[in-house]
């Protein structure tokens, strides 16, 4: 992003504060012009990216379809997506977030999808809720909002998504219970080898196979197979186009780095939910060295010397080496050293720049790294400075978005393109 894009940006940004009323109005007299246009909307605490982005890589395959730009998922962004719907888009898939009680319900009176689906309920956005509970009723609202002959789609194996669901329209699950209308057996993500599991729907057993990481996206692959064939694609269409989708950038995404390291990138959410199974793939994951660099939590009610500590234990289980970043990075590597990690094989920095130094003389040819933290700490830059020097270095930083859009890192896009997603 150029210094003049960046300057637009917030511009239009403050633009549409101040005109967020019309904004709204303007879109939800825009949503029902496009009639013709089947409205997809999908939330979850965890996954939703990831199920967005392969539910339009599978329509977009049959006919054209529009989705939501990135993480634009609420406030002012929702309606501005809604606004890029155009006639000739055959489908129209959009992420939705929640920031507090009632902002499903008002996202699904604009939006009036037609499909509605919830990957799972954890903690993201925990200090909005009195608690999971009421998290879970908030993801459950969106369904309020369907169409007339609108279906919702709901993960089967989360408790916080049983009945009662307050629509009319028929609601379809998902998950490793039997009783799902889509349901999985033989499931396996073991590094280097990708995510697959056996789909059973309708009778018929079906092979999936992704480019993801890891066994916790299943549910979001399984959204995105119901919401397709809820859509009329065929199963084996959707199969053939999904196994060639590769992770969204920041989500347990695998990048190759000039030094031959594979760094699998997971810095975007860093809720508790998030390392567990971030965690979970990397102790399974198959290396000659596996590393850890991670920051810390978000979303987290425990104090930060508790959940650091924490940190520290797990790392000492899992990773070889481990690099812990942050202010109070050294509770973390505290935790490991008593946890019985080699003094030599833990570090820790307060500084992201002194960080990134290390890794340049840590890094080799068939390391693999896991990159886990959460947006505000920005851990990406660790990862560009392997490739070219990074201008920004700000202990934290106000910005919701990766790092790799930003005009600040400082790196032309060519020299981005250097760190290939496999």
């Amino acid at each position: 992003m150029s210094i003049s894009h960046w300057f637009r940006h917030e511009v239009t940004g403050r633009l549409i504060t101040i005109l967020r009323p019309l904004l709204y109005l303007a879109a939800a007299v825009w949503r029902r012009l496009m009639f013709r246009t089947v409205f997809i909307a999908v939330t979850g605490s965890h996954g939703k990216t990831t199920a967005k982005e392969l539910t339009a890589a599978i329509l977009s395959a049959h006919s054209r379809t529009f989705k939501s730009v990135r993480n634009q998922n609420s406030g002012r962004l929702l309606p501005l997506n809604v606004l890029r719907v155009r006639p000739w888009h055959r489908y129209a898939v959009f992420e939705v977030a929640t920031g507090g009680p009632g902002a499903l319900v008002k996202a699904g009176r604009l939006l009036r999808p037609d499909i509605a689906a919830v990957t799972s309920v954890g903690s993201a956005h925990r200090s909005s809720f009195e608690n999971i509970e009421a998290i879970g009723r908030e993801k459950k609202s969106l369904l309020g909002s369907l169409r007339g002959k609108g279906v919702g789609l709901l993960n089967g194996d989360d408790p916080h998504l049983g009945p009662p669901w307050n629509t009319a329209a028929p609601v379809l699950r998902f998950g490793r219970s039997s009783g799902c209308h889509y349901s999985f057996t033989d499931s396996s993500s073991e590094w280097p080898r990708r995510l697959q599991f056996t789909l059973c729907h309708g009778g018929g057993r079906y092979q999936v196979k992704t480019s993801l990481v890891g066994e916790h996206w299943i549910p979001s692959v399984l959204a995105s197979l119901a919401i397709s064939i809820e859509c009329g694609i065929s199963i084996e269409t959707a199969l053939k186009t999904l196994a060639a989708v590769l992770p969204f950038d920041a989500r347990m995404g695998p990048v190759l780095l000039p030094c031959g390291a594979i760094v699998i990138r997971d810095e975007y959410c860093g809720t508790p939910e998030s390392f567990e199974t971030a965690f979970q793939a990397f102790s399974e994951a198959r290396a000659k060295r596996k590393i850890l660099v991670a920051g810390d939590y978000s979303d987290s009610s425990a104090k930060i010397r508790s959940r650091l500590r924490k940190l520290g234990r797990q790392a000492s289980k899992i990773a070889d080496i481990a690099v812990f970043v942050g202010p109070s990075a050294h509770h973390s590597r505290e935790a490991a050293l008593r946890e019985g990690m080699p003094d030599e094989a833990c570090h820790y920095f307060t500084n992201p720049q002194a960080a990134a130094e290390h890794l340049k003389s840590l890094l080799i040819a068939e390391d693999l790294v896991l990159l886990k933290g959460r947006i505000n700490q920005h851990l990406s830059r660790l990862i560009f400075d392997q490739v070219a020097p990074v201008r920004c270095w700000r202990p934290t930083c106000p910005e919701r978005f990766l790092c790799d859009i930003c005009w600040r890192l400082g790196l032309s896009r060519s020299e981005i393109e250097r760190i290939k997603a496999i």
